[in-house]
């Protein structure tokens, strides 16, 4: 609880004074902060505005040291990203950026402050096909292949280049796994249609507006919320997100919440980001937000626990699909997956074994939903 306290206070811009005497302490906050993602940040805080003055020498190089490597390697990051954009384009793929790329290259005030492990592009229905392609041309392999759309829409790919370093994209159909029903609701076509440039990735960058980004945000936080809890690099993007918008985006914000029934989760997430990060929310915004969000199932995604989370999602986009076939194609792609699938999530070796991991996934499904 102390590591939490006294990181809370750093991120907050408040001055932070260690305990005299105690090594461990700088040792747990570093890793605390290197874990929570948001190592670099602090270095900033320390080196732009002195609130972490009082930290022992050693832990503010450590933070500095974290600092450059991730500056480094976010510009090796980003080389990469504007060359797959343009290889996209030339084949006619329309795509946006989503999550960390863009909101690093668009609201954090320097370079390496918002790490991340790959780059996440948003594909219209049937594009996704084409631009695998693009990829294994440029010398990607595919280690996950998307599995049905009520299961998994995204691809993941790896390359590692001449110097051994590995890019890493996941290539998504759409726009969160979180929830079915958020993700029709968020089609490419209409969030294309607001999208915004990213002229530091080049001419073919595109990502969401704000208040589609703010509403991703929210989502992805609250359906890795029940397994991790807090990821603060997460809210660090909420925060940033919240004090960008005009008063006539917070005024869509709140509108286009309602109608994605995710009022409740947003709420959340704005109250969770002025307790970490002072964010500053207009007076009577999340009380607005908080207006008949006790009736959305989406807010059940909160509770804590992966039994809670996996039984929570599929509920919820059961009640909102309204044909009993579609309801049940969904449940036939969660309990027996393709074999590949069940192959990479069990790392089953040999196919043989397939018929137990498939008794076990069932098993375990038939535990979560009614146990």
């Amino acid at each position: 609880m102390e590591i939490e306290s006294l990181l809370k206070s750093a991120c907050r811009g408040q001055p932070v004074e260690l305990p005299t005497g105690e090594e461990s302490i700088s040792a747990q906050l570093f890793d605390e902060a290197r874990h929570q993602g948001i190592a670099s940040l602090l270095w900033h805080l320390h080196s732009d505005a002195g609130v972490l003055t009082e930290w022992p020498a050693d832990l503010l190089d450590k933070l500095k040291q974290q600092a450059r490597q991730e500056a480094a390697t976010e510009m090796i990051r980003e080389a990469e990203v504007q060359v797959m954009l343009e290889a996209l384009q030339e084949k006619g793929i329309d795509l946006l950026l989503i999550k960390g790329t863009p909101l690093s290259a668009l609201l954090y005030p320097a370079i390496g402050l918002r790490p991340r492990c790959d780059t996440d592009l948003l594909v219209a229905e049937g594009d996704d096909v084409r631009a695998a392609e693009v990829f294994k041309a440029h010398g990607y392999s595919s280690f996950f292949e998307n599995a049905g759309d009520y299961l998994n829409s995204q691809r993941s790919f790896r390359r590692n280049d001449e110097s051994g370093f590995t890019h890493a994209f996941d290539l998504h159909r759409q726009i969160s796994n979180a929830s079915i029903t958020f993700s029709h609701r968020m089609g490419f076509h209409e969030l294309n249609r607001r999208s915004v440039k990213v002229p530091s990735l080049g001419l073919a960058a595109k990502t969401l507006s704000h208040v589609d980004a703010l509403l991703l945000a929210c989502m992805h936080r609250a359906g890795h919320f029940a397994e991790m809890g807090e990821r603060l690099i997460w809210l660090y993007d909420i925060h940033l997100l919240t004090e960008a918008l005009s008063s006539a985006e917070l005024d869509k914000l709140v509108e286009r919440a309602g109608e994605l029934e995710v009022r409740g989760l947003c709420a959340d997430a704005l109250n969770a980001s002025n307790d970490w990060f002072a964010t500053r929310i207009p007076t009577g915004l999340t009380d607005t937000l908080q207006q008949g969000a006790e009736n959305e199932a989406s807010f059940a995604l909160l509770t804590p626990g992966r039994a809670s989370r996996i039984r929570n999602t599929l509920l919820m986009d059961l009640q909102q699909i309204s044909s009993w076939r579609e309801r049940g194609r969904l449940l036939l792609q969660r309990l027996f997956p393709p074999a590949d699938y069940m192959r990479w999530r069990y790392r089953v070796k040999h196919r043989w074994l397939l018929p137990f991991y498939y008794i076990y996934r069932l098993g375990q499904g038939v535990r979560l939903l009614f146990m």
